[in-house]
């Protein structure tokens, strides 16, 4: 019955298998600090002023991102009341991970049938869920994920348009619609990157394919005018929202300046040479070796492949060039990378079975995930702030130091804590209510008369954390 069901329905029965070994995860971990609590909070302050396009954290206008992931943040927040369910809000990421795998099916068996077959279809689904950052951003809570999807939704309309007419005979489909749709969403999901990976990509893909002066023709009035069109709708409500400070900053500040001379995460241009290696495990050598091969031996290469190779690399040297780098913006690459390969192993003629490899895998990885569940606890106690909140007694004032954005522990608490950037600060304000420090900052920069005043109060240890309460 089962391997009936597998038969029939390959790449569901690979979702399956990875969404089943990801829940535990997702259940019984805690936000992370830097940017998931962030987006929490964040949602919350928009529900509470009533905004929609213009946002702030604690107060502090926050451009960095445009709207549409946290409207999503902010939906899950209004449906269940809390943001206590983890499973619901890591919905947003898996469900764009199982469209992306899905899509990629699609467009594999419509471009290559002869070679996927059901045990190729399910591998080949569980090479991109396997892949150490695709899989990670399925369950973290960022909107990579999201517009990973509407990326690869508009390359496979431009495929699906571009081949419709190969043979001179004008398209007149849906997808010359969507596939400016799928873009501006890129876009709306996460910025400029969003924008620039699927129109560099087709353009470079055209210009090589000969079919320069198409250019226009795909990239022409209609693409640019759907853009632009929901852009003018979006920047209005930008600036009825938050005014003309906002929207320059959204539009110069957080593009521009982030590009050309970041003001955070900035690495130098060989950083992603370097971590391709690493999010593509734990097959990055074949697949890297294969993505190099596509264009090495480039005879007898589909429209699919070389438009998935093109897109690719562009994309990989455009965020080379830019100044501001995290290894997540990655991300892209990572299905298109692994949809390739099959197309390239069955054209190179290579023998060896590369199913089973990922079968071992994906066994591995489905065991692994809840067993790691076991230890998060503590992971939870050291790494963020879930657990030594619920010590934290109701009704105090809270005030921390020493803890990286504790501001955004207001998700936990239902209430605005005290942030004091230093130790003078602290010691010339602090009055009274509860105190969290991080113990071993506390330890190592803490000064004399700071720990004496400490060590006469009473306090608990919650994993990294130590929580002073003077009334106890």
């Amino acid at each position: 019955m089962i391997r009936e069901f597998v038969r029939k329905y390959p790449v569901f029965s690979a979702l399956l298998l990875m969404f089943a070994a990801s829940i535990p995860m997702m259940i019984l971990r805690d936000w992370s600090p830097s940017n998931e609590l962030r987006y929490l909070s964040i949602a919350d302050e928009a529900i509470a002023d009533g905004k929609l396009f213009a946002f702030s954290n604690h107060g502090i206008p926050y451009a960095d991102k445009p709207p549409f992931f946290l409207w999503l943040v902010m939906l899950c927040r209004l449906i269940a009341g809390s943001h206590c369910s983890l499973l619901l809000e890591s919905l947003l990421c898996w469900v764009p991970a199982a469209v992306t795998v899905v899509v990629l099916d699609r467009w594999l068996c419509g471009t290559a049938p002869g070679i996927m077959d059901t045990r190729r279809r399910m591998a080949a689904a569980l090479l991109t869920l396997t892949s150490i950052l695709f899989l990670a951003c399925a369950v973290v809570l960022r909107m990579d994920m999201l517009m990973t999807m509407f990326i690869i939704l508009s390359l496979r309309s431009f495929h699906i348009w571009y081949t419709a007419e190969s043979d001179g005979s004008a398209y007149r489909g849906r997808e010359r619609w969507l596939m400016p749709i799928w873009i501006f969403m890129a876009l709306f999901t996460k910025g400029p990157v969003g924008l620039l990976m699927p129109i560099a990509g087709i353009a470079v893909f055209l210009v090589v394919e000969g079919r320069w002066r198409r250019i226009g023709h795909y990239l022409g009035f209609r693409t640019w005018g759907i853009i632009a069109a929901f852009s003018a709708l979006w920047f209005t409500g930008v600036y009825l929202d938050g005014g003309s400070e906002y929207l320059n900053n959204l539009l110069f500040h957080q593009t521009i300046d982030r590009a050309v001379s970041a003001f955070d995460h900035k690495k130098p241009f060989w950083f992603y040479a370097l971590y391709i290696w690493v999010v593509l495990l734990p097959f990055s050598p074949v697949l890297v070796c294969a993505w190099l091969q596509s264009f090495r031996a480039a005879e007898g290469r589909s429209s699919a492949e070389r438009l998935m190779a093109i897109a690719s690399v562009v994309t990989f040297v455009m965020l080379s060039c830019f100044s501001s780098k995290l290894f997540i913006y990655l991300l892209p690459i990572c299905p298109l990378v692994t949809a390739m390969y099959p197309m390239v192993h069955d054209r190179m003629g290579w023998k060896w079975d590369w199913t089973k490899p990922v079968f071992i895998a994906a066994g591995i990885i489905a065991i692994a995930l809840p067993g790691s569940c076991l230890f998060m606890k503590g992971i939870n106690e050291k790494s963020s702030y879930g657990e030594f909140c619920k010590a934290v007694p109701s009704g105090e004032d809270v005030s921390t130091l020493f803890i990286k954005r504790a501001e955004n522990i207001d998700v936990y608490l239902g209430r605005e804590v005290t942030v004091y950037d230093s130790e003078d600060e602290m010691l010339d304000n602090w009055d009274g209510g509860v105190l969290a420090v991080k113990i071993s900052t506390l330890e190592k920069e803490g000064s004399v008369s700071l720990r004496t005043r400490l060590d006469s109060l009473k306090h608990t240890d919650v994993g990294a954390f130590r929580i002073y309460d003077p009334v106890r």
